[in-house]
């Protein structure tokens, strides 16, 4: 129970920085907040994996929690890439992304890295405990 309230801690605190302002516009008129990600249907798919993997009992729901997470930051970076192409057109330019990211972005990408690094390992725990419980069972 306790790495299920830490996983929904995490995802949820990954929620929470979507709602900070990810990047700025060319003109640095507008910012474009991180719920930009929750308009493509993958990334929301992912966000929901996440979900279900980390509730649902299920044998191989850590594989859903493993794609789901992977799917999140694959998703960040995607949306860092191309986001730029939407509002005022081009093509892809790393360039032009780093200088109209804001902080927060990136802060947003860490904060998804170390949660699914924080998941790995308490994973890794749980399934050597397991594993090394039914050795002296």
């Amino acid at each position: 129970m306790k790495k299920k309230i830490l996983m929904i801690c995490l995802l949820l605190l990954n929620c929470v920085a979507m709602t900070f302002p990810w990047f700025k516009t060319v003109d640095g008129n507008q910012n474009i907040y991180g719920f930009i990600l929750l308009q493509n249907p993958i990334a929301l798919t992912c966000l929901l994996l996440c979900f279900i993997g980390i509730w649902v009992k299920y044998r191989y729901s850590h594989i859903l929690e493993t794609i789901g997470w992977l799917g999140i930051i694959i998703m960040q970076i995607y949306e860092f890439l191309t986001w730029h192409i939407r509002t005022g057109g081009g093509s892809i330019n790393l360039q032009l992304s780093c200088h109209l990211a804001y902080s927060y972005f990136y802060l947003a990408v860490m904060i998804s890295i170390i949660s699914y690094i924080i998941y790995k390992i308490t994973f890794y725990k749980i399934s050597k405990d397991q594993y090394n419980h039914m050795l002296y069972v």
